[in-house]
């Protein structure tokens, strides 16, 4: 594939290289291997199970870290309410309508109807359910499918409606919070969506102006787009004949969290935060999965201090530690300690993560797995089902008996043993970019999605999978879900979600 010199104008004014482009083409046209999985990582081989009488010590660990203000939150928040409320049928529609009193936006829906001279409450002259749907999602109306998912009302209180926004950052007060010190928080929104998210923070902070913040906003950059090829395997191109260029995905966040800077970051999806009577689950086992992840991070570079001294005991400690922490993962299996000791420092001088897992419960996605290397290594990852080979019925098998899901929060650690950020971009696995057909625009094209957030994108972290209670699991993908007991104000609920 030739490119011309405006192809490569345009990529160079759109901040991304040649080099990036020619790869992304490469891995389209000659498709990288799907991961090979061994076998799910489930309780007592992969995942771990905290018991009980540890909570409190972990948690004062923690609360430790939280004193010294060594935790961010981090929380992707780039999505758009349109698949929330795409709410199409006719079973739907009403549904809609007659559960509209729980929702927490239903003042704002009966303040319009009022504006146009209606009276929902009047059986008369209610309008039709295509109507009031209409009039919540589409604009003439309210346009909250256009909203960002993170500023749409989801709890009420008897005082007022919170979005997840304001719930995660009460949420990170009661978990990371610490008396005299900023709250840390950082969200990656959608560009378009930056002043609104800004000025609800401005609401946030002026209710509570004994609190300190420190929260910041990014957007996806667009130099982690990717291009698109056409059925000839071609560039597929607009209008205009310039190269189409896609958002990279989830994974793309990898170049925020980098910049970031953090040193203890804690992560969880803008959409997973219940109301505050069903918050007190998640708070705790934040708390635990974050002092488990300060615990093992001082034994990490305890143990690279003393490897640096060359010493033969530290290196046969190391070699244990490892064996028992992270199985499998050693490149070398050398007798010869200097190499046996190079080995174990590239494995321990890594980003360090602590995953929340909770039992699968037939959610779509992903779940721990097995995962053997290219070099013979086996390593805990998270593995999507998109990324399995689906001609593979042995591979099938393998994922179908996942006994848990994807991570509902992760707790990590991005500095070296001297205080240095990691360089998180250099972990990951590109490898396991997932590559599809999809409708873009008039066409279906080939498209490239970057390797998911907690899936490629850490593939190269040290992994620790956690066991959860399903408590703390609380996503909100369609707007039915807000009906569930840990969205209603006193647990009270018109019906679990459809799957």
């Amino acid at each position: 594939m030739s490119f011309t010199d405006a192809d490569q104008e345009f990529w160079r004014q759109y901040g991304v290289s040649l080099d990036e482009v020619q790869r992304q083409q490469a891995q389209m046209v000659n498709r990288p291997p799907a991961p090979e999985l061994v076998r799910p990582c489930t309780t007592g081989d992969g995942i771990e199970q905290l018991p009980a009488d540890v909570h409190s010590e972990l948690i004062a660990t923690h609360r430790a870290a939280v004193d010294a203000g060594r935790w961010l939150k981090f929380v992707p928040a780039s999505g758009a309410a349109t698949r929330m409320f795409a709410v199409t049928s006719d079973e739907d529609k009403q549904r809609f309508r007659e559960a509209l009193e729980q929702f927490a936006f239903a003042d704002d829906v009966q303040q319009w109807f009022t504006e146009q001279g209606i009276d929902l409450n009047d059986q008369s002259s209610t309008p039709h359910d295509d109507v009031v749907v209409n009039a919540v999602i589409s604009s003439p109306g309210l346009d909250f499918g256009r909203l960002p998912k993170g500023l749409v009302k989801f709890h009420q209180y008897p005082d007022q409606a919170r979005t997840p926004f304001e719930e995660h950052l009460l949420e990170a007060e009661a978990g990371f919070g610490a008396e005299g010190k900023p709250l840390k928080a950082h969200f990656t929104v959608g560009a378009d969506h930056v002043d609104l998210f800004a000025d609800q923070l401005r609401k946030f902070a002026a209710a509570r102006e004994n609190t300190p913040l420190d929260v910041g906003f990014s957007v996806q950059h667009p130099s982690t787009d990717t291009i698109a090829l056409d059925d000839d395997g071609e560039l597929l191109r607009d209008e205009q004949g310039q190269p189409v260029m896609r958002p990279g995905g989830h994974g793309a966040l990898v170049e925020n969290l980098h910049e970031v800077q953090g040193d203890l970051v804690f992560i969880k999806n803008i959409d997973n935060v219940g109301h505050a009577h069903a918050q007190d689950a998640s708070v705790k086992w934040m708390q635990v999965l974050g002092g488990y992840l300060v615990r093992l991070q001082a034994a990490i570079h305890q143990h690279l201090r003393a490897l640096e001294t060359g010493d033969a005991a530290a290196v046969t400690a190391a070699a244990d530690f490892v064996k028992v922490t992270f199985p499998n993962s050693l490149q070398s299996q050398t007798t010869d300690q200097q190499a046996l000791r190079a080995a174990l420092i590239a494995q321990l001088r890594r980003p360090l993560r602590v995953c929340g897992m909770v039992e699968n419960v037939g959610e779509p996605g992903g779940g721990p797995f097995w995962v053997q290397k290219p070099d013979g290594t086996i390593s805990a990852e998270i593995v999507e089902s998109a990324e399995v080979d689906g001609e593979n019925s042995e591979q099938q098998a393998i994922f179908g008996k996942a006994t848990h899901f994807n991570p509902v929060f992760i707790a990590a650690a991005v500095r070296d043993e001297n205080g240095k950020p990691f360089d998180l971009r250099n972990f990951v696995d590109h490898d396991r970019a997932i590559i599809t057909r999809k409708r873009v625009g008039e066409k279906f094209a080939t498209v490239l999605e970057r390797p998911g957030l907690w899936n490629g994108t850490m593939s190269g972290w040290n992994t620790v999978f956690v066991e959860v209670p399903i408590d703390v699991f609380s996503p909100v993908k369609t707007v039915f879900d807000l009906l569930r007991k840990e969205h209603q104000p006193s647990g009270d609920h018109g019906g679990s979600a459809k799957s």
